[in-house]
């Protein structure tokens, strides 16, 4: 990490100190690596960790649960949680059919609570 992004640091204590302005880092193994908001299509909990899946068909493990991810992307209002697994990147969205959406060819569904907000989001941009 570079001078320039140890000064863009947040201070919100609400924030994990890992983020920055923009993106955040993930424990992987022993090695931090950083993960650009950007890149991010989806997030998806996978047993004591997530995987986060980014763009040009790359994906990454990381040592974090996704309440933890959730937590450093609360900032930006286009990572929205669809149930009880997974984050998705509002921006990625390529279309979807009643509760599930799509990102390329891959489904994700929406359960719950959280397909009633889904819902309600879509319905707020159609009305604009």
């Amino acid at each position: 990490m570079n001078n320039d992004e140890l000064l863009e640091f947040v201070e919100d204590s609400r924030q994990s100190p890992y983020v920055v302005k923009n993106g955040f880092f993930v424990k992987i193994d022993e090695r931090w690596a950083k993960v650009k908001y950007d890149e991010i299509l989806w997030v998806r909990a996978f047993e004591n960790g997530s995987v986060v899946f980014l763009t040009g068909e790359r994906s990454l493990m990381v040592n974090h649960r996704l309440w933890r991810i959730e937590e450093m992307l609360t900032e930006h209002s286009n990572f929205v949680r669809i149930n009880r697994s997974e984050i998705v990147n509002l921006d990625v969205i390529d279309g979807f059919e009643g509760n599930c959406y799509y990102i390329g060819k891959n489904p994700l569904y929406a359960t719950g609570v959280y397909r009633q907000r889904m819902e309600g989001v879509f319905i707020k941009a159609k009305q604009q």
